[in-house]
């Protein structure tokens, strides 16, 4: 496994969560917009997952925390993680908006979860 700098990696993994956050308010804005005063918690409040589970940490590893390496293949499965996750809430907001349900979306939370702790555990197994 290869150790990259903390500077490079988490830079841009912190503007990347930075740029998903915004496109979930501009997209939820936009498909409340048209659906026709119809409204899910999970369309509105979706962009609280990069928020808190990426830009948050990545912003304060960034600040406090000095220039320890972090493992590609962590940081890759742990945002892989917050985009499954977002894409589930998304997924849900658009089922609930449309009055109707699946069965599949428990997927993303299980998946989410799973590579979310597969990048913890990656990070901490090399330090």
């Amino acid at each position: 496994m290869s150790i990259l700098g903390t500077n490079k990696t988490e830079k841009k993994s912190f503007y990347g969560m930075l740029m998903g956050t915004l496109f979930c308010i501009l997209f939820s804005t936009v498909y409340n917009r048209f659906g026709h005063g119809i409204i899910s918690i999970y369309m509105n409040g979706m962009f609280f997952i990069p928020l808190i589970f990426g830009v948050i940490p990545y912003g304060i590893d960034l600040l406090w925390i000095k220039k320890r390496g972090k493992v590609r293949e962590a940081i890759y499965a742990y945002n892989l993680g917050i985009l499954t996750w977002t894409m589930g809430s998304m997924l849900k907001g658009i089922f609930q908006i449309a009055g109707t349900t699946s069965s599949y979306v428990r997927i993303y939370w299980l998946v989410g979860m799973l590579l979310i702790i597969a990048g913890i555990i990656l990070e901490l197994r090399q330090h």
